[in-house]
C-alpha cells in the first residue's frame, strides 16, 4: 500500500495492518481527510469494500472519479441513494448469549435517545422496558417489528412486564408519555428515517471493491446523525460476528469522530458501540480507520486499540500532549525532536507511526489524490449520483413496494370469520408447539421469528345438487367453504355443528373415537390407546362410523388396518348437517391474500367431489390465520393457526 514518499522513496505497508486500525490525526488544513482517502483508493485496488462515514461532504466526491465504484446514501433524502433503518430487525440467531445482550442493549439505547431521555432514572427506566421488550421479541415471546407494534406491546403489556414496569417507574403516567413520544417517530421527517428508501443491511455495502458513502448530512439533527451512526455500527458489528475471516474483509472509516467518541465522561449514543467495535473488530478482519482534527478531545483508551497513527499538523499543547505521551515507546530520544515539529509540519506531511512495520516514526508527504478532493453539499451529491445508480436502487424499491400492494391491504370492510384467538393467547398457544432440539450445546427451543395475522380468502358457496332415486330425482342444497386460493373445499369440522352426534345418530363410543383423529391415519390400537376403550368396541365403532361414511380406511402398517377421517364429507351427511358460518366486518390490521382461482372454475372441483352439482350462489369470505415462522440453528419452520378456533392447520 503506497501512501507517499520519504526522502524520495515510496513509503509503503501492508493493508493487513489496517486489520489493527488506522488514526489520522491533524489540525484543519492538515491534509488528514486525503490522507484518508489515499488509504481508501490503496484498499480498493485490492478489491476491498468499504464503508465510510461523512459527516462533513468531504467523501463524497469520491463518486467524482467515474474509475471508482462508489455509491453515495443519504438517510432520509433522495439526493443520493435513500437509506433507511429498521431498528426492530431481529438480530441474527447466530450470536451467542453474551453478543446478543450487546446488540439489543445498543437498539434499545439507541431508540431512548432518539425519544430524547437523558442518561437519568427515567432514562434508564425507559431504556430498561424496551430492552426487556426486545429481549422477549428475540426469545419468541411476542413480535415486535415496527414503532406501531411496540406501542400497541406498551399499551397492552404481558404480566411479567407489567411487574417491571412498577419497579421501573414511578406512575403509568410515565409509560404513556414513552407512548407517546413514539407515536411522533411515525410522523413526517422522522417517518423518512424508518420507511424511506434502501433499508440499512451490509449486503448493500460488501461489493467487492465499492466504496459505500453514508452522508450524514441529509439529517438536520445531530441526535438523528447520533443515532444512525449507532445503528450502521451496530449492524456492522453483529455482521461481523456472524461472519468471522482471518484477513482484512472490510474497511470501515468515520472522518471526524470527536462528536461520535469524546472523551472523559461524554457519553454520547454511538460512544459504547465504538468502543466495542474497535475492541473486537480486528479478529474477525475489519479493519477501522477514524479522523480528528483535535485528538485530546477524543476518547484514548478507543485509540489505544489502533496500532497505526497518521499524524499531521497540531497546534495544541494539549493534541501534542497526547500523542507525545503515545509515541514516547517508539521515539525514544527524538520525542523532543518530534513533539517541536508537529506545529510546523505543512500540508499534505505527516509523521507516521506503525510498531508492526516501523522501528521507529517515519516522517512522510502524503501522495496526490486519483480523485477530486472537494466538499460536496446535497445537491452536489445529487448530480454525482448517476441515473444508471437510481435506477438500480429503484427497481428494489419498486418490487419491494410492487410485493406490498400485491399481497396486503387494510382490511377495513372485509367480511371475514371472527377472530376467537388474539395475539397474546396466540404466542401462547405456539410456545407449546416449539420443538425442543438437541445441539452440540444441549437442548434449545425454537425462536418464533415473526408471527402474522393474514386473512386467506374462502369462498361461502351454495351447492345445489342432483340425487336419482326410486321416487325420481331429489335437489339438495348445502353451503361449502372453498379454498380461494387452491380451489379444494374446506374439511369440515363435525364439532362446529351443534348436536352433530344426535344428528348423526351416533353412539357415545362412535363420538369417542371420532374426534381421536387428527391428520394421520390411525390404527385401532393406536384409537385404543387414545379412547380407552377396548380394542373389541374401537372396531365395532369404526364399522359404525365407515357405514355412516365419516371415516374409510387408509392401507395398513404391517398388519394393523389404518383408518382416517374422510377429507370431505359425503353429500348425504351434508344434508343432515348445517354448519354455522358466521361472519364478522371487524377492522383488524392484517394482511390480506388475493383470491387466485375464479369462482367459475370451481365447477370442475364441486363435481369431483360432489358428484352432479352446481354453484348457485357464493360470497368472498376470509379465514384469520397466523402465519408463524419458528427459527433454530436448524434452519426456519412455518406453522398455521386458525385465528377462528386456535387449532393447527395441517400441511
Amino acid at each position: 500500500m503506497n501512501v507517499g514518499k520519504s526522502d524520495n522513496k515510496a513509503v509503503t505497508f501492508p493493508i493487513e495492518s489496517l486489520k489493527k486500525h488506522l488514526a489520522v490525526f491533524g489540525g484543519s488544513g492538515s491534509g488528514k481527510t486525503v490522507f484518508s482517502k489515499v488509504v481508501i483508493e490503496e484498499a480498493v485496488k485490492q478489491g476491498l469494500p468499504c464503508i465510510l462515514v461523512d459527516s462533513q461532504g468531504d467523501l463524497a466526491s469520491f463518486a467524482m472519479n467515474p474509475e471508482l465504484k462508489t455509491v453515495v446514501f443519504t438517510p432520509a433524502s433522495s439526493k443520493g441513494i435513500p437509506l433507511s433503518i429498521n431498528p426492530f430487525k431481529k438480530p441474527s440467531n447466530e450470536l451467542d448469549n453474551e453478543e446478543l445482550i450487546n446488540v439489543v442493549h445498543q437498539t434499545a439505547n439507541s431508540i431512548a435517545n432518539l425519544l430524547g431521555y437523558k442518561d437519568d432514572d427515567k432514562g434508564n427506566a425507559a431504556r430498561s422496558l424496551i430492552y426487556f421488550i426486545f429481549m422477549n421479541a428475540c426469545k419468541g415471546k411476542c413480535v415486535i417489528n415496527n414503532f406501531e407494534d411496540l406501542i400497541n406491546h406498551l399499551k397492552d403489556l404481558p404480566d411479567h412486564l407489567e411487574d417491571k414496569v412498577k419497579d421501573l417507574f414511578s406512575s403509568d403516567k410515565e409509560v404513556k408519555s414513552m407512548i407517546r413520544k413514539l407515536s411522533y417517530l411515525s410522523v413526517g421527517e422522522k417517518d423518512l428515517l424508518f420507511n424511506f428508501g434502501v433499508p440499512l443491511d451490509m449486503k448493500h455495502f460488501l461489493k467487492k471493491g465499492q466504496i459505500s458513502i453514508i452522508y450524514l448530512n441529509t439529517l438536520h439533527d445531530e441526535k438523528e446523525k447520533q443515532f444512525f451512526l449507532s445503528m450502521l455500527t451496530t449492524e456492522l458489528y453483529q455482521w461481523m460476528l456472524c461472519n468471522p475471516k482471518d484477513t482484512l474483509q472490510v474497511l470501515y472509516y468515520i472522518d471526524e469522530i470527536a462528536s461520535y467518541l469524546p472523551a472523559g465522561s461524554i457519553k454520547p449514543l454511538s460512544k459504547p458501540i465504538l468502543k466495542l467495535l474497535y475492541k473486537q473488530a480486528r479478529k474477525y478482519g475489519v479493519g477501522c480507520i477514524a479522523s480528528t482534527q483535535n485528538p485530546g478531545d477524543i476518547d484514548y483508551k478507543a485509540f489505544a486499540q489502533f496500532s497505526s497513527w497518521a499524524i499531521g499538523r497540531l497546534t495544541t499543547r494539549q493534541d501534542i500532549s497526547k500523542i507525545v505521551n503515545a509515541l514516547k515507546s517508539v521515539a525514544g530520544s527524538k520525542i523532543s525532536q518530534i513533539s517541536s515539529s508537529l506545529p510546523q509540519l505543512k500540508p499534505g506531511e505527516f509523521m507516521l507511526f506503525s510498531p508492526d512495520n516501523f522501528d521507529q516514526v517515519i516522517e512522510l508527504k502524503v501522495r496526490e489524490l486519483l480523485s477530486p478532493h472537494k466538499t460536496l453539499n446535497d445537491d452536489s451529491v445529487k448530480k454525482v449520483t448517476s441515473k444508471e445508480l437510481r435506477d438500480k436502487f429503484s427497481t428494489y424499491q419498486a418490487k419491494k413496494t410492487k410485493t406490498k400492494s400485491v399481497e396486503t391491504k387494510t382490511s377495513e370492510g372485509v367480511s371475514h370469520i371472527p377472530i376467537s384467538l388474539r395475539e397474546p393467547q396466540a404466542y401462547d398457544l405456539v410456545d407449546k408447539k416449539k420443538k425442543k432440539l438437541f445441539i452440540l450445546l444441549g437442548p434449545h427451543k425454537e425462536n418464533i421469528e415473526s408471527m402474522q395475522l393474514t386473512f386467506e380468502p374462502l369462498y361461502k358457496a351454495k351447492v345445489k345438487s342432483l340425487k336419482k332415486g326410486l321416487l325420481g330425482k331429489k335437489v339438495n342444497e348445502h353451503t361449502i367453504l372453498f379454498n380461494a386460493v387452491s380451489g379444494n373445499p374446506l374439511r369440515s369440522d363435525y364439532k362446529e355443528c351443534e348436536h352433530f352426534n344426535q344428528i348423526l345418530n351416533l353412539s357415545s363410543n362412535e363420538v369417542s373415537v371420532l374426534k381421536s383423529f387428527g391428520s394421520k391415519p390411525l390404527s385401532s390400537h393406536d384409537l385404543a390407546a387414545k379412547t380407552n376403550l377396548n380394542t373389541q368396541s374401537v372396531s365395532a365403532a369404526l364399522n359404525g362410523l365407515s357405514k355412516k361414511r365419516l371415516v374409510t380406511k387408509d392401507g395398513k402398517a404391517g398388519k394393523s388396518q389404518l383408518w382416517s377421517v374422510f377429507t370431505a364429507l359425503s353429500i348425504p351427511t351434508l344434508n343432515k348437517l348445517t354448519f354455522p358460518i358466521k361472519t364478522s366486518s371487524e377492522h383488524v390490521d392484517a394482511k390480506t391474500m388475493k383470491p387466485k382461482v375464479e369462482v367459475e372454475k370451481l365447477g370442475k372441483s364441486v363435481n369431483n367431489w360432489f358428484g352432479a352439482s352446481e354453484i348457485v350462489e357464493h360470497e368472498l369470505i376470509y379465514l384469520p390465520v397466523y402465519d408463524v415462522v419458528l427459527s433454530s440453528k436448524k434452519g426456519k419452520r412455518h406453522l398455521k393457526i386458525n385465528a377462528s378456533n386456535g387449532k393447527v392447520i395441517e400441511r
